[in-house]
């Protein structure tokens, strides 16, 4: 009875006694390493209890700092966690804040040593965190600025060998992401901007396979592979299709599909081949199945179409009403696809101009499923031009796409260009030269002046002093004339 009195005894006084260090200590690592920690803090449990009670008096714990049960920021070293990983370390701490290395050790006892360091400055992390394998090689090298990633980041292999670099700013992959085989040869890179993937190129042998860029906000993706020499073998463009359960970036080479992220990228010709419906753009005529169809309108103008299965076929005429009934607009069209259009002026070709069908696709997020909703339009497509009543070329303009591209062109009745300007996608860009009219384009222009995306940045006239041809530079105001003529015609 005796004995089991003491042993109640001695087990009321534990309970009593624990809860003095069960909230500073964690279970560490080494069995040794524990037990010397309890033996230190039970050593000094009298001495704690005074200093908690004499700091809660004079000092309040404030936010983000560790502070003991009295309130007081703790200096020295804690046994805690690490985030979401099964490990546990010895923290540093100075008046509650994180400073110097921490290292990190495994909870389970599975083995000994240390598996990470964690540098901190001013309780945020600053400097290099590492990571270590079992058999002491480091695993992970990530460097830190202001508790983020800043710089390199290092992934190794269980032999050391560098399987990964990545380049981080304030925690967004942001630069160079390489990876490496196992002989040390660069596998792929991934170039990265605030997070984004805009260029990926995958090696094999040292040299490149292929190359994909991403473009038009991640809407579009140039693909090229290349051959054994390192010249483009074949380059595609794909298209945003739809999201698709599959993470990852690869080529299924065997659908025509780019898979990146969950996001499905389909080449440019075989999405309208797949998707397009088949009849979508063609021009149908309204009730004639074969033969010609007549249409007149309020507004005075006539139509006549040859139709063929339905669909235009053939020559469209329509005719302008009064007073303009002089003109005669001629559209050919083939399986329902205008090809081209032609105006006469009492029965004398006034202009033509070439057309091309233009598929655009816009992308759309209609609860949650994302995809593409095509649109289709007949666009200038060569060479618009313009004759005078005796049939000579008095203007030309190039087209591509509906836009203006290449050299447009005005002429005198002599067929000397009076005027030239230059357009790249539908805006002037280079020189634009204006001649007199008893000059050829050998000889020296009148006027030239210079354009950048479309505007007007420099510009210089010339004329006849005394015999001597001189120039004399724009004034803004005269730069700002030119154009808004520009911009008109």
């Amino acid at each position: 009875m005796k004995k089991f009195l003491f042993v109640a005894f001695l087990s009321v006084l534990l309970l009593h006694s624990l809860p003095l260090f069960a909230d500073v200590l964690l279970p560490s690592v080494e069995l040794q390493r524990k037990n010397d920690v309890v033996k230190r803090l039970l050593e000094n449990k009298t001495n704690r209890q005074e200093k908690r009670y004499k700091s809660n008096k004079t000092k309040k714990c404030r936010e983000n700092l560790l502070c003991d049960l009295r309130g007081k920021p703790i200096t020295g070293v804690v046994i805690g966690g690490y985030e979401q990983r099964s490990v546990v370390g010895e923290i540093i701490y100075v008046e509650g804040r994180k400073e110097g290395i921490s290292k990190w050790y495994h909870d389970d006892d599975v083995y000994g040593g240390v598996v990470g360091e964690t540098s901190y400055k001013n309780n945020k992390k600053e400097g290099l965190e590492k990571w270590f394998y079992e058999n002491g090689r480091l695993s992970i090298e990530t460097t830190y600025k202001n508790d983020k990633k800043n710089g390199v980041k290092k992934i190794y292999g269980w032999e050391g060998n560098l399987i990964r670099q990545e380049m981080y700013k304030d925690d967004m992959r942001d630069g160079i992401e390489t990876v490496y085989g196992q002989d040390g040869m660069v596998v792929s890179e991934t170039h990265y901007k605030d997070d984004k993937r805009e260029l990926v190129r995958n090696y094999e042998g040292g040299k490149i396979k292929t190359e994909m860029i991403f473009q038009d906000g991640r809407k579009e993706i140039i693909a090229k592979k290349y051959d054994q020499d390192g010249n483009v073998a074949d380059e595609s463009l794909y298209v945003l299709f739809a999201p698709i359960n599959i993470d990852g970036f690869h080529f299924r080479e065997s659908d025509g599909m780019i898979v990146d992220d969950g996001t499905e990228y389909v080449k440019e010709e075989d999405l309208e081949r797949k998707y397009l419906p088949p009849d979508m753009g063609k021009m149908k005529c309204r009730n004639t199945r074969d033969g010609i169809e007549e249409w007149r309108f309020d507004d005075g103008r006539s139509v006549e179409t040859s139709c063929k299965d339905g669909i235009k076929d053939g020559i469209e005429k329509e005719y302008a009403p009064q007073p303009f009934e002089k003109y005669v607009t001629e559209s050919l069209f083939k399986d329902g696809e205008k090809i081209s259009e032609k105006r006469y002026n009492r029965g004398i070709l006034d202009y033509e101009v070439p057309y091309r069908k233009n598929v655009t696709t816009s992308y759309n997020n209609s609860r949650g499923a994302q995809g593409v909703t095509f649109g289709v339009s007949y666009e200038k497509d060569g060479i618009e031009k313009w004759y005078c009543s005796d049939g000579r070329l008095w203007h030309e303009i190039p087209y591509n796409m509906g836009k203006k591209n290449g050299s447009e062109k005005y002429y005198d009745k002599k067929g000397n260009v009076l005027w030239q300007n230059e357009y790249i996608n539908g805006k002037a860009q280079g020189v634009y030269k204006e001649y007199s009219s008893n000059c050829s384009i050998d000889k020296e222009c009148d006027l030239e002046i210079q354009y950048d995306d479309g505007k007007a940045v420099s510009g210089y006239s010339y004329y006849l002093l005394d015999g001597e041809r001189m120039r004399q530079k724009l004034t803004d105001e005269e730069l700002a004339h030119y154009a808004l003529m520009n911009e008109r015609y």
